[in-house]
């Protein structure tokens, strides 16, 4: 279970802002000894919302009623141009707003098997549309046994279906978003802030700056997290056409398996298939360094979604082949099928009928493989 990915992913959060508010800080203190007096306004990111009040989120987070509380002006930042110090700020500037719709609105968790994985990574979206995709939930978590791969080795464990939340006029705006973790989150350390907060505490800015620099050296690691945020979800749309423009590998397998993982929960419920329950989430220890010890994951509810077919681990490593983007026409002299989704039998002729059956994704003409190819092929019991 990575659930834990969601508390990485904050604790990177609170971070990130917290160094942003010193950097801040000390050009604002370094222009005015230099006889400058930059406006705040002219920095990005603004010593302003969450660089100010990030300290405030897990409090908010948990004594707001609905997601309308949700305070966009003290806990977002939107995309502009950055320096290279603050790259990922554009992405995480609308992490707490996604943290917020999954606290108010489920709490829930998905845990999807290896197998699972492979056939949603490997199964086609073509000739389905937004309307034939049916959330339980507004916002929720995918946990992945067997992570995606990505671009330049990295990997990704988790993914975020959470909407990217703006407030205007006092009305709340959403846009489907998913944002994927990285397993590389286990491996990055906070920095050390003790020495850098007495700094701050007493008004010795510029040296606080030069103290984080200096604990700081390594730059955070590329590829913690991708997001990818859909322009809106009207019904009539084809859902290749709302991922089209993701050019990532791991951004277009993530969107196959949240769609593919909708169809299929309505799939297994048609057919009176019970495919999972749900369950509390196991309790862990309390990370170290954060601003409040209340975990905003606790209390939150999983649940394991298991592929109703058995892989084999040469299939399934044929079929992740293809979710990454691999042709396997190339590669492999025999045939690879890509999954779709169809009308149920009798139904084929009804434009208007939603397609809820899934056709699997496998390799055919295996008795054309050669010894040194991916092999294919379900696992069976020989006796």
């Amino acid at each position: 279970m990575k659930i834990e990915r969601l508390d990485q992913a904050l604790l990177m959060w609170e971070e990130m802002m917290w160094a942003c508010n010193i950097k801040q800080q000390a050009c604002k203190v370094k222009s005015v000894r230099m006889g400058k007096d930059i406006p705040e306004s002219a920095f990005w990111p603004p010593l302003a919302g969450p660089i100010v009040h990030h300290k405030e989120l897990r409090q908010h987070l948990l004594t707001m009623e609905t997601l309308d509380d949700f305070d966009c002006a003290r806990f977002q930042i939107f995309p502009q141009a950055s320096d290279e110090w603050v790259r990922n700020v554009p992405t995480q500037g609308v992490f707490a707003g996604q943290l917020a719709a999954w606290t108010h609105a489920s709490r829930r968790v998905y845990q999807v098997d290896a197998d699972l994985k492979a056939i949603l990574g490997a199964t086609s979206l073509e000739g389905l549309k937004s309307s034939d995709i049916h959330f339980p939930f507004e916002s929720f978590g995918i946990s992945l046994d067997e992570p995606i791969e990505g671009e330049n080795g990295s990997t990704f464990d988790f993914i975020f279906y959470s909407p990217m939340i703006i407030k205007e006029g006092g009305k709340i705006q959403k846009f489907p978003a998913i944002r994927l973790l990285g397993t590389n989150l286990t491996k990055e350390r906070s920095i050390p802030r003790e020495a850098i907060d007495k700094k701050m505490a007493r008004g010795k800015i510029e040296e606080a700056n030069e103290l984080l620099s200096r604990k700081a050296l390594y730059r955070k690691q590329d590829y913690l997290d991708t997001l990818a945020v859909l322009a809106g979800f009207p019904e009539s749309w084809s859902l290749l056409d709302l991922i089209k423009e993701f050019d990532q590998p791991q951004t277009t397998q993530g969107w196959r398996i949240v769609f593919g993982l909708m169809l299929y929960l309505k799939m297994m419920a048609d057919a009176n298939v019970q495919a999972y329950t749900w369950q509390a989430a196991p309790q862990k220890a309390k990370m170290p360094l954060s601003y409040d010890k209340r975990s905003i994951t606790d209390g939150a509810s999983v649940c394991s979604v298991t592929s109703v077919r058995q892989l084999s681990r040469e299939e399934r490593t044929a079929l992740n082949h293809f979710a990454q983007g691999g042709v396997a026409s190339r590669e492999m002299p025999f045939h690879f099928r890509e999954g779709h989704w169809r009308r149920p039998p009798g139904k084929g002729s009804d434009p208007t009928w939603p397609k809820t059956v899934l056709v699997q994704p496998t390799v055919v003409r295996k008795d054309r493989k050669p010894d040194d190819a991916i092999a294919g092929g379900s696992l069976v019991l020989v006796k």
